[in-house]
């Protein structure tokens, strides 16, 4: 026997596996913004999609950028794709789009004199909406519904409330 000096090899990779997509940027919720921008990385070489609400999937990287998004609730989704084939879950992030300022309502009193010197008034806007009070153009101060006011001057008074909700927006008028 003669042996090959030269034996042929063949060496392969066992790839069955493949991470999560890691998000490294997802909007803030609630957000005023009308744009959306999502960055995400896997610690490997792949190929990503990406979807947005119940969309189909497609091609994509990061960061992805999606443009004049309506008030709305939103879900963006990526997966990865590894050169072995195999698909990643979905990695996904939530986040609601509000720009539009929330209405405020006085709801009480309707008269316009009262004979008394202490005054009870309510008011409401959308739900979670936060408030701000002044009386007779003072400083604008937190306040709740009902707001009385005690000890009233006789004379002409002006109430002013404004909302402002979870995504910063506030009442302009």
């Amino acid at each position: 026997g003669n042996t090959d000096p030269t034996p042929a090899n063949y060496g392969w990779t066992v790839d069955t596996t493949i991470g999560a997509p890691t998000l490294t940027g997802c909007p803030v919720s609630p957000n005023q913004s009308r744009e959306a921008t999502l960055s995400f990385s896997l610690g490997e070489p792949a190929t990503f999609e990406c979807r947005l609400n119940s969309s189909g999937w497609a091609s994509c990287t990061s960061p992805q950028t999606y443009t004049n998004l309506a008030d709305d609730a939103y879900t963006f989704g990526v997966r990865a794709t590894d050169p072995a084939g195999n698909v990643s879950s979905e990695t996904p992030c939530s986040w609601t789009v509000d720009a539009t300022p929330p209405e405020t309502t006085i709801t009480s009193p309707i008269f316009a004199v009262y004979n008394v010197d202490t005054i009870t008034i309510e008011f409401s806007s959308e739900t979670a909406a936060t408030f701000q009070c002044a009386l007779d153009g003072a400083t604008w101060s937190d306040c709740a519904s009902p707001k009385t006011y005690d000890y009233l001057a006789d004379g002409l008074h002006t109430f002013a409330v404004r909302a402002s909700d979870a995504a910063g927006n506030t009442d302009p008028t």
